[in-house]
């Protein structure tokens, strides 16, 4: 209690005979919980993530006060001396550079530290960077000629997942910023899909509506010892939209757990 009221934070106290088919805090509360090591890959190279990028460093460094390392792609990981051994935790937001003698040995020693145990999480268009790693793909719907600038979208998720730790409601709302959606691969699993009638607010055409009903939002995928965390939205949407940036800070204290 008096750290409690030092630290201004609301402490509660846990049900010690709660199931552990119950994924409450209680639940969570036995479960070994990593010290996560990430790194945000960014600056050239790492096509149009500068934005969302800055998001999930504010996210990191100004609400959590987390530790975190910022690499630029080619500066700092393809043309200097890089380890990928000081990390647990990979993030990636933009799409990356193909495979060419400069990134080859990259992309290997890449793949390689994520079949060890590795956990990467792709936001967006990084999906391509499955391709060169040579992990199964995840491919991407043709956006039409109607620019998608922000629609809210409902999706349902996998309580027992632990991407979704935490959460105590069925259902999560989504921003989403652009019309397309994704396709996974037979080995990737969809955690979080939006629902059969997702459309809440904002504007879509209802083609596109129809469309987004089923669509998977958030995937998992193993590989090897490792694990890939799709996120096909921008969950950390300039800072303030704070019901789904959770999902993200799981998969950096979680990603081992998922299977």
């Amino acid at each position: 209690k008096e750290q409690s009221e030092q630290c201004g934070v609301d402490v509660q106290a846990l049900n010690p005979t709660s199931s552990l088919k119950d994924y409450s805090i209680s639940y969570i509360n036995r479960t070994d919980v990593r010290e996560p090591k990430t790194l945000i890959v960014t600056g050239t190279g790492a096509y149009g993530g500068y934005q969302k990028l800055g998001e999930v460093w504010y996210l990191l460094d100004y609400r959590y006060n987390m530790n975190h390392t910022i690499a630029d792609f080619e500066e700092r990981m393809v043309y200097s001396s890089f380890s990928f051994s000081n990390y647990n935790t990979v993030v990636v937001y933009g799409e990356m550079p193909k495979v060419n003698d400069s990134t080859r040995k990259l992309y290997k020693e890449f793949e390689k530290w994520l079949s060890e145990g590795g956990t990467l999480v792709i936001y967006e268009r990084g999906y391509n960077l499955l391709g060169h790693l040579g992990l199964p793909k995840i491919t991407r719907s043709k956006e039409n000629d109607r620019y998608i600038s922000g629609v809210i979208l409902n999706a349902s998720y996998r309580k027992d997942s632990p991407l979704f730790w935490g959460y105590d409601c069925n259902e999560l709302p989504i921003f989403k910023m652009s019309d397309c959606t994704y396709k996974l691969p037979e080995e990737a699993s969809a955690v979080m899909n939006y629902t059969s009638a997702p459309y809440l607010s904002g504007y879509a055409p209802q083609a596109k509506k129809e469309s987004y009903a089923g669509a998977p939002v958030v995937a998992t995928m193993p590989h090897g010892q490792g694990q890939v965390v799709f996120i096909s939205e921008d969950t950390n949407f300039r800072s303030f939209w704070f019901g789904t940036s959770h999902i993200l800070t799981n998969a950096l204290f979680f990603g081992d757990k998922l299977k």
